[in-house]
Protein backbone atom coordinates (compact mmCIF):
# COMPACT_ATOMS: atom_id res chain seq x y z
CA UNK A 1 0.00 0.00 0.00
CA UNK A 2 1.16 3.63 -1.05
CA UNK A 3 0.96 7.07 0.46
CA UNK A 4 1.32 10.37 -0.77
CA UNK A 5 1.21 12.86 1.58
CA UNK A 6 -1.21 16.28 0.64
CA UNK A 7 -2.26 19.28 2.03
CA UNK A 8 -5.47 20.33 0.42
CA UNK A 9 -9.65 21.38 0.26
CA UNK A 10 -20.51 16.61 4.35
CA UNK A 11 -21.89 13.85 5.13
CA UNK A 12 -25.72 13.86 3.96
CA UNK A 13 -28.21 11.60 5.59
CA UNK A 14 -31.82 11.23 3.50
CA UNK A 15 -34.57 9.64 5.30
CA UNK A 16 -37.20 8.25 3.76
CA UNK A 17 -40.47 6.54 4.44
CA UNK A 18 -42.15 4.23 2.90
CA UNK A 19 -43.45 0.94 2.69
CA UNK A 20 -42.28 -1.49 5.52
CA UNK A 21 -42.89 -5.52 5.03
CA UNK A 22 -42.79 -6.66 8.41
CA UNK A 23 -39.10 -7.53 9.49
CA UNK A 24 -36.18 -10.43 9.61
CA UNK A 25 -34.03 -11.35 12.24
CA UNK A 26 -31.05 -11.64 10.40
CA UNK A 27 -28.27 -12.61 12.99
CA UNK A 28 -26.79 -11.30 16.49
CA UNK A 29 -24.57 -8.07 15.57
CA UNK A 30 -22.81 -8.68 18.97
CA UNK A 31 -19.51 -10.41 18.60
CA UNK A 32 -18.01 -13.13 21.28
CA UNK A 33 -16.35 -10.73 23.51
CA UNK A 34 -16.54 -7.63 22.06
CA UNK A 35 -13.40 -5.70 20.78
CA UNK A 36 -12.83 -3.01 18.43
CA UNK A 37 -13.42 -4.94 15.60
CA UNK A 38 -16.78 -6.61 16.78
CA UNK A 39 -18.83 -3.87 14.62
CA UNK A 40 -17.42 -5.89 11.75
CA UNK A 41 -20.22 -8.59 11.60
CA UNK A 42 -23.22 -5.94 11.60
CA UNK A 43 -21.10 -4.94 8.09
CA UNK A 44 -20.98 -8.12 6.64
CA UNK A 45 -24.28 -9.29 7.70
CA UNK A 46 -25.72 -5.86 6.33
CA UNK A 47 -24.02 -6.73 2.88
CA UNK A 48 -25.18 -9.94 2.74
CA UNK A 49 -28.77 -9.24 3.67
CA UNK A 50 -28.68 -6.32 0.83
CA UNK A 51 -26.84 -8.04 -1.74
CA UNK A 52 -29.28 -11.28 -1.13
CA UNK A 53 -32.01 -9.37 -0.52
CA UNK A 54 -32.44 -5.96 -2.20
CA UNK A 55 -34.68 -5.42 -4.63
CA UNK A 56 -32.39 -5.20 -7.38
CA UNK A 57 -29.18 -6.62 -8.07
CA UNK A 58 -26.25 -4.60 -6.37
CA UNK A 59 -22.33 -5.48 -6.94
CA UNK A 60 -20.94 -6.68 -4.04
CA UNK A 61 -17.67 -3.94 -4.99
CA UNK A 62 -20.48 -1.03 -4.92
CA UNK A 63 -21.60 -1.88 -1.68
CA UNK A 64 -17.34 -2.28 -0.67
CA UNK A 65 -16.87 1.34 -2.18
CA UNK A 66 -19.98 2.80 -0.83
CA UNK A 67 -19.46 1.35 2.64
CA UNK A 68 -15.47 2.79 3.01
CA UNK A 69 -16.67 6.12 1.19
CA UNK A 70 -19.48 6.53 4.11
CA UNK A 71 -16.65 5.74 6.73
CA UNK A 72 -14.38 8.43 5.52
CA UNK A 73 -16.85 11.27 4.98
CA UNK A 74 -18.14 10.23 8.28
CA UNK A 75 -14.55 11.89 9.60
CA UNK A 76 -14.04 15.22 8.40
CA UNK A 77 -14.82 17.20 5.26
CA UNK A 78 -11.50 16.24 4.26
CA UNK A 79 -11.18 12.65 4.17
CA UNK A 80 -12.31 11.15 1.23
CA UNK A 81 -12.27 7.63 -0.66
CA UNK A 82 -10.92 7.80 -4.46
CA UNK A 83 -11.98 4.97 -6.64
CA UNK A 84 -9.29 3.85 -9.61
CA UNK A 85 -10.57 7.19 -11.77
CA UNK A 86 -10.64 9.60 -9.03
CA UNK A 87 -7.08 8.92 -7.65
CA UNK A 88 -5.66 8.68 -11.09
CA UNK A 89 -7.35 12.40 -11.64
CA UNK A 90 -6.09 13.68 -8.22
CA UNK A 91 -2.38 12.06 -9.22
CA UNK A 92 -2.85 13.90 -13.07
CA UNK A 93 -3.86 17.12 -11.37
CA UNK A 94 -0.63 16.81 -8.91
CA UNK A 95 1.53 16.17 -12.12
CA UNK A 96 0.25 18.99 -13.99
CA UNK A 97 -1.92 17.24 -16.54
CA UNK A 98 -5.31 15.51 -16.55
CA UNK A 99 -8.15 15.29 -19.06
CA UNK A 100 -10.86 17.81 -18.91
CA UNK A 101 -12.50 21.15 -20.17
CA UNK A 102 -9.33 23.42 -18.56
CA UNK A 103 -11.33 25.97 -16.31
CA UNK A 104 -10.80 26.67 -12.68
CA UNK A 105 -14.12 26.86 -10.60
CA UNK A 106 -14.73 28.43 -7.67
CA UNK A 107 -18.46 27.45 -5.72
CA UNK A 108 -21.25 28.95 -6.08
CA UNK A 109 -25.23 27.59 -4.96
CA UNK A 110 -26.21 27.57 -8.70
CA UNK A 111 -23.51 24.99 -9.77
CA UNK A 112 -19.75 26.88 -10.15
CA UNK A 113 -18.37 30.01 -11.18
CA UNK A 114 -15.76 29.52 -14.09
CA UNK A 115 -12.28 31.35 -12.80
CA UNK A 116 -9.60 31.13 -15.01
CA UNK A 117 -9.62 29.47 -18.03
CA UNK A 118 -6.76 27.52 -19.59
CA UNK A 119 -5.35 29.76 -22.84
CA UNK A 120 -5.95 27.47 -26.09
CA UNK A 121 -7.39 24.38 -23.69
CA UNK A 122 -10.85 22.97 -24.62
CA UNK A 123 -13.24 25.49 -23.11
CA UNK A 124 -11.64 28.41 -24.24
CA UNK A 125 -12.01 27.02 -27.93
CA UNK A 126 -15.50 26.28 -27.45
CA UNK A 127 -16.05 30.23 -26.07
CA UNK A 128 -16.12 29.70 -22.38
CA UNK A 129 -15.33 32.91 -20.72
CA UNK A 130 -14.23 33.76 -17.14
CA UNK A 131 -17.46 34.86 -14.53
CA UNK A 132 -19.43 32.83 -16.83
CA UNK A 133 -21.79 30.61 -14.25
CA UNK A 134 -21.98 26.92 -14.75
CA UNK A 135 -25.23 26.19 -14.18
CA UNK A 136 -25.32 22.60 -15.84
CA UNK A 137 -23.73 19.70 -17.07
CA UNK A 138 -25.07 17.66 -19.86
CA UNK A 139 -28.21 18.80 -19.13
CA UNK A 140 -28.29 17.66 -15.23
CA UNK A 141 -28.76 21.34 -13.43
CA UNK A 142 -26.06 21.52 -10.82
CA UNK A 143 -27.51 23.77 -8.34
CA UNK A 144 -26.95 21.97 -4.61
CA UNK A 145 -23.93 19.91 -5.88
CA UNK A 146 -20.99 20.78 -4.07
CA UNK A 147 -17.43 21.78 -6.05
CA UNK A 148 -16.15 18.35 -6.37
CA UNK A 149 -18.65 17.01 -7.91
CA UNK A 150 -19.12 19.88 -10.49
CA UNK A 151 -15.57 18.58 -10.93
CA UNK A 152 -16.05 14.97 -12.00
CA UNK A 153 -18.90 16.49 -14.23
CA UNK A 154 -16.41 18.22 -16.50
CA UNK A 155 -13.65 15.68 -16.46
CA UNK A 156 -13.81 12.76 -18.66
CA UNK A 157 -12.34 10.21 -21.58
CA UNK A 158 -10.06 12.49 -24.34
CA UNK A 159 -12.42 13.24 -27.28
CA UNK A 160 -15.82 13.01 -24.83
CA UNK A 161 -17.57 15.63 -26.25
CA UNK A 162 -19.61 17.62 -22.99
CA UNK A 163 -22.61 20.33 -22.94
CA UNK A 164 -22.34 23.16 -20.33
CA UNK A 165 -24.99 25.19 -19.56
CA UNK A 166 -23.68 28.81 -18.91
CA UNK A 167 -25.01 31.76 -17.61
CA UNK A 168 -23.69 34.82 -19.14
CA UNK A 169 -24.97 38.17 -17.30
CA UNK A 170 -28.70 37.42 -17.40
CA UNK A 171 -28.15 35.02 -21.08
CA UNK A 172 -28.80 31.46 -21.35
CA UNK A 173 -25.97 29.95 -22.71
CA UNK A 174 -25.14 25.97 -23.74
CA UNK A 175 -21.60 25.54 -25.13
CA UNK A 176 -20.12 22.05 -26.31
CA UNK A 177 -16.65 21.61 -25.21
CA UNK A 178 -14.57 18.42 -26.54
CA UNK A 179 -12.42 16.84 -23.39
CA UNK A 180 -8.97 17.10 -23.59
CA UNK A 181 -5.37 16.40 -22.00
CA UNK A 182 -4.96 19.94 -20.24
CA UNK A 183 -1.72 21.20 -19.64
CA UNK A 184 -1.29 24.11 -17.78
CA UNK A 185 1.42 26.27 -16.10
CA UNK A 186 0.89 26.83 -12.55
CA UNK A 187 3.12 29.61 -12.61
CA UNK A 188 2.04 33.36 -14.13
CA UNK A 189 5.08 35.50 -14.32
CA UNK A 190 5.22 38.62 -15.58
CA UNK A 191 7.74 42.14 -14.50
CA UNK A 192 5.81 45.22 -12.42
CA UNK A 193 9.11 47.41 -13.66
CA UNK A 194 12.15 46.54 -13.85
CA UNK A 195 13.02 45.15 -11.26
CA UNK A 196 9.70 44.31 -9.56
CA UNK A 197 8.23 41.18 -10.42
CA UNK A 198 5.27 39.35 -10.26
CA UNK A 199 4.23 35.67 -10.08
CA UNK A 200 0.96 33.59 -9.34
CA UNK A 201 1.19 30.68 -7.89
CA UNK A 202 -2.04 28.83 -8.80
CA UNK A 203 -1.59 25.31 -7.00
CA UNK A 204 1.03 23.57 -5.45
CA UNK A 205 1.88 20.80 -7.79
CA UNK A 206 5.02 18.76 -8.39
CA UNK A 207 7.69 20.99 -9.16
CA UNK A 208 5.73 24.30 -8.01
CA UNK A 209 9.11 25.51 -6.88
CA UNK A 210 11.02 24.66 -9.67
CA UNK A 211 8.88 26.69 -12.43
CA UNK A 212 9.03 29.61 -9.73
CA UNK A 213 12.77 29.57 -9.42
CA UNK A 214 12.64 29.52 -13.33
CA UNK A 215 10.39 32.45 -13.66
CA UNK A 216 12.11 34.40 -11.39
CA UNK A 217 15.17 33.70 -13.65
CA UNK A 218 13.81 34.57 -16.80
CA UNK A 219 11.99 37.54 -15.36
CA UNK A 220 15.44 38.74 -14.66
CA UNK A 221 16.52 38.03 -17.94
CA UNK A 222 13.91 39.94 -19.40
CA UNK A 223 14.30 42.92 -17.46
CA UNK A 224 18.43 42.96 -17.65
CA UNK A 225 18.26 43.73 -13.48
CA UNK A 226 18.05 41.16 -10.79
CA UNK A 227 15.07 41.27 -9.08
CA UNK A 228 14.89 43.71 -5.93
CA UNK A 229 10.92 43.12 -5.19
CA UNK A 230 8.30 40.58 -5.57
CA UNK A 231 4.59 40.32 -5.46
CA UNK A 232 3.92 36.54 -4.81
CA UNK A 233 -0.08 35.77 -5.35
CA UNK A 234 -1.34 33.03 -3.80
CA UNK A 235 -5.31 34.42 -4.06
CA UNK A 236 -7.76 31.60 -5.36
CA UNK A 237 -4.89 28.99 -4.49
CA UNK A 238 -6.62 26.13 -2.74
CA UNK A 239 -3.10 24.10 -1.47
CA UNK A 240 -1.68 21.27 -3.10
CA UNK A 241 1.48 19.06 -2.00
CA UNK A 242 3.04 20.32 1.27
CA UNK A 243 6.69 19.81 -0.08
CA UNK A 244 6.22 22.44 -2.55
CA UNK A 245 4.82 24.33 -0.24
CA UNK A 246 7.86 24.11 1.98
CA UNK A 247 10.18 24.44 -0.79
CA UNK A 248 8.25 28.03 -2.21
CA UNK A 249 9.26 29.36 1.37
CA UNK A 250 12.67 27.97 1.48
CA UNK A 251 13.36 29.88 -1.83
CA UNK A 252 12.98 33.19 0.29
CA UNK A 253 14.18 31.84 3.59
CA UNK A 254 17.50 30.32 4.53
CA UNK A 255 16.69 29.43 8.44
CA UNK A 256 13.89 28.98 10.75
CA UNK A 257 11.24 26.66 11.00
CA UNK A 258 8.87 26.72 8.33
CA UNK A 259 5.97 24.55 9.45
CA UNK A 260 5.97 21.32 11.44
CA UNK A 261 2.97 18.79 11.19
CA UNK A 262 1.37 16.71 14.37
CA UNK A 263 -0.68 13.92 14.05
CA UNK A 264 -2.63 11.99 17.16
CA UNK A 265 -2.02 13.82 20.61
CA UNK A 266 -0.22 16.60 19.06
CA UNK A 267 2.81 14.41 18.44
CA UNK A 268 5.10 15.73 15.98
CA UNK A 269 5.17 13.85 12.82
CA UNK A 270 7.46 15.90 10.58
CA UNK A 271 9.76 19.55 10.98
CA UNK A 272 10.54 21.57 7.87
CA UNK A 273 13.03 24.13 8.12
CA UNK A 274 14.72 26.56 5.92
CA UNK A 275 18.06 25.87 4.71
CA UNK A 276 20.65 27.76 3.09
CA UNK A 277 21.45 27.74 -0.85
CA UNK A 278 22.88 29.76 -3.50
CA UNK A 279 19.35 30.16 -5.38
CA UNK A 280 17.77 31.77 -2.18
CA UNK A 281 16.11 35.39 -2.97
CA UNK A 282 16.83 37.84 -0.65
CA UNK A 283 14.39 40.40 -1.88
CA UNK A 284 11.40 42.68 -1.07
CA UNK A 285 8.28 40.37 -0.92
CA UNK A 286 4.48 40.81 -0.62
CA UNK A 287 1.88 37.99 -0.52
CA UNK A 288 -1.39 38.44 -1.46
CA UNK A 289 -4.20 36.38 -0.73
CA UNK A 290 -7.91 36.10 -0.13
CA UNK A 291 -10.73 33.93 1.35
CA UNK A 292 -10.02 30.85 -1.24
CA UNK A 293 -6.22 30.68 -0.41
CA UNK A 294 -5.87 27.36 1.67
CA UNK A 295 -3.90 25.08 3.17
CA UNK A 296 -0.73 24.94 0.96
CA UNK A 297 -0.77 28.40 0.36
CA UNK A 298 -1.46 29.77 4.14
CA UNK A 299 1.56 27.83 5.12
CA UNK A 300 3.72 29.78 2.59
CA UNK A 301 1.77 33.05 3.33
CA UNK A 302 1.75 32.81 7.04
CA UNK A 303 5.50 31.07 7.22
CA UNK A 304 6.79 34.00 5.49
CA UNK A 305 5.34 36.51 7.59
CA UNK A 306 6.01 34.51 11.16
CA UNK A 307 9.80 34.36 9.23
CA UNK A 308 10.31 38.58 9.05
CA UNK A 309 10.26 37.55 4.98
CA UNK A 310 6.95 38.77 3.64
CA UNK A 311 4.79 40.95 4.97
CA UNK A 312 0.53 39.54 3.46
CA UNK A 313 -1.54 42.04 1.81
CA UNK A 314 -5.14 41.25 0.56
CA UNK A 315 -8.20 39.77 3.03
CA UNK A 316 -7.60 36.78 5.72
CA UNK A 317 -7.54 33.00 4.18
CA UNK A 318 -9.72 30.43 4.61
CA UNK A 319 -8.39 28.87 7.12
CA UNK A 320 -7.53 24.63 6.71
CA UNK A 321 -4.91 23.22 9.16
CA UNK A 322 -5.26 19.54 8.54
CA UNK A 323 -2.63 17.85 6.18
CA UNK A 324 -4.18 14.56 4.29
CA UNK A 325 -2.10 11.23 3.43
CA UNK A 326 -3.31 9.03 0.80
CA UNK A 327 -3.16 5.03 0.98
CA UNK A 328 -3.41 3.66 -2.80
CA UNK A 329 -4.51 -0.03 -2.38
CA UNK A 330 -4.04 -3.14 -4.58
CA UNK A 331 -6.97 -2.16 -6.78
CA UNK A 332 -6.06 0.71 -7.64
CA UNK A 333 -8.31 2.96 -5.26
CA UNK A 334 -7.40 5.22 -2.49
CA UNK A 335 -8.21 6.82 0.68
CA UNK A 336 -7.19 10.68 1.03
CA UNK A 337 -7.34 10.61 4.94
CA UNK A 338 -6.37 13.66 7.61
CA UNK A 339 -3.57 12.64 9.54
CA UNK A 340 -2.33 15.45 11.11
CA UNK A 341 -2.45 19.27 11.41
CA UNK A 342 -0.19 22.02 10.53
CA UNK A 343 1.78 24.80 12.68
CA UNK A 344 3.60 27.36 12.00
CA UNK A 345 6.81 28.24 14.18
CA UNK A 346 4.78 29.96 16.52
CA UNK A 347 2.42 26.89 17.25
CA UNK A 348 -0.10 28.47 15.04
CA UNK A 349 -2.75 26.38 13.53
CA UNK A 350 -5.60 27.25 11.32
CA UNK A 351 -9.07 26.69 10.93
CA UNK A 352 -12.25 27.78 8.84
CA UNK A 353 -12.72 31.72 9.03
CA UNK A 354 -9.30 31.54 11.00
CA UNK A 355 -6.73 31.88 8.64
CA UNK A 356 -3.80 34.27 7.82
CA UNK A 357 -4.55 37.95 8.51
CA UNK A 358 -2.88 39.96 6.22
CA UNK A 359 -0.81 43.11 7.34
CA UNK A 360 -2.56 45.30 5.44
CA UNK A 361 -6.11 44.36 4.89
CA UNK A 362 -7.37 45.47 1.08
CA UNK A 363 -10.88 44.26 0.17
CA UNK A 364 -10.91 43.73 -3.72
CA UNK A 365 -14.17 45.67 -4.24
CA UNK A 366 -14.04 48.56 -2.15
CA UNK A 367 -16.99 50.04 -3.44
CA UNK A 368 -19.20 49.02 -0.11
CA UNK A 369 -16.08 50.72 1.70
CA UNK A 370 -15.99 53.76 0.35
CA UNK A 371 -19.88 53.84 0.05
CA UNK A 372 -19.52 53.27 4.29
CA UNK A 373 -17.02 56.41 4.27
CA UNK A 374 -19.52 58.76 3.01
CA UNK A 375 -22.52 57.72 4.89
CA UNK A 376 -20.29 58.23 8.02
CA UNK A 377 -18.70 61.58 7.18
CA UNK A 378 -22.32 62.55 6.72
CA UNK A 379 -23.53 61.13 9.95
CA UNK A 380 -21.16 63.35 11.29
CA UNK A 381 -22.52 66.21 10.81
CA UNK A 382 -26.08 65.01 12.07
CA UNK A 383 -27.54 65.81 15.76
CA UNK A 384 -25.14 63.55 18.30
CA UNK A 385 -28.63 61.49 19.50
CA UNK A 386 -29.68 61.25 15.88
CA UNK A 387 -25.97 60.77 14.27
CA UNK A 388 -25.51 57.79 17.30
CA UNK A 389 -28.58 55.68 16.15
CA UNK A 390 -28.34 55.87 12.57
CA UNK A 391 -24.32 54.42 13.71
CA UNK A 392 -25.64 51.53 15.17
CA UNK A 393 -27.99 50.71 12.03
CA UNK A 394 -25.07 50.70 9.59
CA UNK A 395 -23.19 48.97 12.25
CA UNK A 396 -26.03 46.45 11.85
CA UNK A 397 -25.96 46.49 8.27
CA UNK A 398 -22.25 46.16 7.95
CA UNK A 399 -22.61 42.78 10.27
CA UNK A 400 -25.30 41.60 8.03
CA UNK A 401 -23.19 42.09 4.55
CA UNK A 402 -20.43 39.45 5.55
CA UNK A 403 -21.53 36.44 3.80
CA UNK A 404 -21.83 38.96 0.51
CA UNK A 405 -20.59 37.15 -2.42
CA UNK A 406 -16.98 38.71 -2.35
CA UNK A 407 -15.44 40.18 -5.82
CA UNK A 408 -14.42 37.56 -7.88
CA UNK A 409 -10.27 38.30 -9.22
CA UNK A 410 -10.00 39.92 -12.36
CA UNK A 411 -7.18 37.21 -13.55
CA UNK A 412 -7.85 38.15 -17.06
CA UNK A 413 -6.07 40.85 -19.00
CA UNK A 414 -2.28 41.91 -19.07
CA UNK A 415 -0.73 43.03 -15.84
CA UNK A 416 -1.11 46.77 -17.12
CA UNK A 417 -4.75 46.25 -17.32
CA UNK A 418 -5.42 44.48 -13.87
CA UNK A 419 -3.54 46.81 -12.01
CA UNK A 420 -5.93 49.43 -12.81
CA UNK A 421 -8.96 47.32 -12.05
CA UNK A 422 -7.63 45.10 -9.12
CA UNK A 423 -7.29 47.15 -5.77
CA UNK A 424 -5.43 44.31 -3.84
CA UNK A 425 -2.88 44.06 -6.75
CA UNK A 426 -1.47 47.89 -6.77
CA UNK A 427 -1.97 47.75 -3.06
CA UNK A 428 0.75 45.23 -3.19
CA UNK A 429 2.87 46.78 -5.83
CA UNK A 430 2.89 49.83 -3.50
CA UNK A 431 4.60 47.91 -0.77
CA UNK A 432 7.13 46.77 -2.51
CA UNK A 433 8.37 49.98 -3.66
CA UNK A 434 8.28 51.07 -0.75
CA UNK A 435 10.33 48.65 0.83
CA UNK A 436 14.00 50.11 1.84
Amino acid sequence: MKHTLLSFGAVSLAFSGGLLSGASLVGSARAAGGGPYAALDTLARAMTTIEGQYVEAVEPRALVDAAVRGMAESLDPHSVFLDPDAWRSLQDRNEGRWFGVGVEIRPDPLGARIGRVVPGGPADLAGVQPADLLVAIDGQELAGRSLEQVGQGLEGERGAPVRLGLLRGQERLERTVVRDQVVAPVVDAALLAPGQGYARIEHFRQRTAAELAQALVALEEQGGRPLEGLVLDLRDNPGGLLEEAVAVVDLFADEGLIVETRGRDGQVVEAHAARPSPGDRDLALVVLVNGMSASASEIVAGSLQELGRAAVVGTPSFGKGSVQQVYEFEDGSALKLTVARYHLASGRSFTPGEGVEPDLVVPLDQAPAAARARLEQALDRLPPAEAQALHADLARVAEGSDDAHAADVPWEGSLAERLAIDPQLRAAWDRVRAAP
